[in-house]
């Protein structure tokens, strides 16, 4: 059975730079957690139904590229 420092060589990352990468991960999801107020007041004039209808028809097109 291989080791985990081993399995993580082959893949081309290290335990350093994996841990980095989730610190690096965590604080951007704490600035964007932060910023989460600050475009709900921005939004607030525009009618829910038209976001949500925005972001359906923006979701599939980003989608199909992804997939592509």
């Amino acid at each position: 059975m291989l080791s985990t420092e081993c399995t993580l060589d082959m893949i081309g990352n290290d335990a350093g730079n994996t841990a980095l990468r989730g610190f690096d991960f965590g604080i951007c999801a704490y600035i964007l957690w932060g910023l989460t107020p600050i475009h709900m007041r921005a939004m607030a004039h525009i009618p829910a139904v038209e976001i949500v209808a925005f972001r359906g028809l923006l979701s599939v097109p980003i989608a199909g590229c992804i997939l592509l």
